[in-house]
């Protein structure tokens, strides 16, 4: 027990035994003086005295006990409550002065109940809040230790949340830059910035503040929010690629225009023997110059969904023979094998038939362009049904392959390979005569139709172009 439920309790019963040791020895000595003189009775005088004291020990240990319960009871309340248990009241205290401790106690509690339920709200709020972002967000105190992190920063540094905070930074983000920038925001007290490169689990530019956390007197920790920005560098890359291959493949036939009827203004018009090739070679690069505007504009208006498609139910194999029979001269001058295979029972296909040409174009003029003498080029079609991922799940597709035994493409090009204006071999590509927008236009090409496009290659061994097309519903006209 505590002092107040032993030592106060022990005094006050020590205070009671006096009181009445006191007034029996006082009523005695009196009794014996007044009365009886020196024929008192002391064994009745002491009997009486012993019970005297006797009834006076236990009402004051009654007494006793009914002040010292409601403090003990309050004790015990207080207690739960600083381990956080508000559910045990002072039950119906009374009108005294304990009582009315007993009710403050009590309002006490309900108060301080509230408002951790809501303190708990608002850091349920704070949390949700934080694991919706975007950003990632970390703070850590002035021991570099962790205080939170929320997912998204979990999941940009290939780090875990559980039992993160409290942990050091480089223990939970392994990233030693990061760390530099937060000692200098620590040591410092001012907002810093940097972008990072980091390399797990992918590689990824992240744009990194750090801001101080000011305490009372110093700074006591610092918060760093994370933005991704690989998608925005990598678009720049791209913006910056495009602008410098548009420059180039623009330059690269002005130049020969110019020069051509700079030789011709000076005089070259009168020799007529090398005039006319001159001024084959001028035709030559306009209609190259052409070719390029007019892919640059087909290209553009598809990436903003300008192009409106006719869509009918189309029969593929005509389709493919028209495109085959335009190459067939091509494919026969250079002595390679131009076939297509296609089933007789083969569907219909819903199509824009003048973009499914293109498509075909497209490919066969690639197919053709880098595949050596005696090699084949290969058009063939077969049923294929829907996987989980396709745009249309209740449509059956027909799929269509172009494959050729040419050069084929080294793995590590295949993912950009539909990019504007990417080439594996530039020299051989220029040289050709492509404007490196082929691909590029095939790919949305496909997807403004609803199917899907891939590519397989293997180094020295050929090419593969695979596409889908939905097919046609029944009881339409044919195209």
């Amino acid at each position: 027990m505590s002092w107040i439920e032993g030592g106060f309790q022990r005094k006050l019963i020590a205070a009671y035994l006096g009181l009445v040791l006191a007034i029996v020895v006082v009523a005695g000595m009196y009794l014996l003086v007044s009365t009886n003189g020196p024929r008192v009775s002391w064994p009745s005088l002491l009997i009486g005295g012993l019970l005297a004291l006797a009834a006076a020990a236990i009402l004051g240990s009654f007494f006793a006990h009914q002040v010292t319960r409601p403090i003990a009871e309050m004790t015990a309340v207080a207690r739960r409550m600083a381990e956080g248990d508000f559910s045990r009241k002072m039950p119906a205290p009374s009108s005294d002065e304990i009582g009315h401790l007993g009710r403050t106690l009590n309002l006490m509690a309900g108060r301080l109940e509230d408002r951790l339920i809501e303190l708990e709200g608002e850091r349920a709020k704070g949390t949700a809040v934080l694991d919706s972002m975007v950003e990632g967000v970390v703070a850590v105190d002035g021991s570099n230790r962790i205080l939170l992190i929320n997912a998204s920063a979990c999941r940009l540094l290939d780090a875990s949340s559980v039992a993160a905070a409290g942990r050091p930074f480089l223990e939970v983000i392994r990233n030693k830059e990061m760390l530099d920038l937060l000692d200098r925001t620590l040591t410092e007290g001012t907002f810093a910035r940097q972008e990072l490169r980091i390399f797990t689990p992918v590689q990824r530019v992240l744009q990194v503040h750090a801001s101080p956390l000011k305490g009372r007197a110093q700074t006591a920790g610092a918060m760093l929010v994370l933005h991704d920005v690989t998608e925005l560098r990598r678009l720049e890359m791209v913006r910056t690629e495009f602008v410098a291959n548009v420059s180039h493949e623009l330059r690269t036939p002005l130049t020969s225009i110019r020069g051509y009827l700079e030789t011709l203004l000076e005089g070259g018009l009168a020799d007529r023997k090398h005039a006319r090739p001159f001024l084959e070679v001028i035709h030559k690069h306009t209609e190259r110059l052409g070719r390029l505007v007019d892919d640059l504009m087909d290209l553009s208006n598809l990436e903003l969904g300008k192009v409106a498609l006719h869509r009918q139910p189309t029969v593929l194999a005509e389709v493919v023979r028209n495109a085959t029979t335009i190459y067939g001269p091509q494919a026969a001058k250079q002595e390679i094998k131009l076939r297509a295979e296609l089933p007789h029972d083969l569907p219909h296909v819903l199509a824009d038939r003048d973009r499914l040409v293109q498509i075909l174009i497209n490919l066969l003029d690639n197919g053709l362009k880098f595949t050596s003498k005696g090699g084949t080029v290969r058009v063939s079609a077969s049923l294929t049904h829907p996987t989980p991922n396709t745009l249309h799940p209740a449509v059956d597709f027909v799929e269509v392959a172009v494959h050729d035994t040419g050069i084929g493409i080294p793995s590590q090009d295949l993912p950009r390979i539909t990019e504007r204006f990417y080439r594996v071999d530039r020299a051989r590509s220029r040289e050709l005569g492509g404007t490196g927008l082929g691909l590029a236009i095939v790919k949305h090409l496909v997807k403004a139709h609803g199917g899907e496009l891939a590519i397989e290659s293997e180094l020295n061994k050929g090419t593969t172009v695979r596409f889908t097309l939905p097919i046609a519903p029944l009881g339409k006209n044919l195209v």
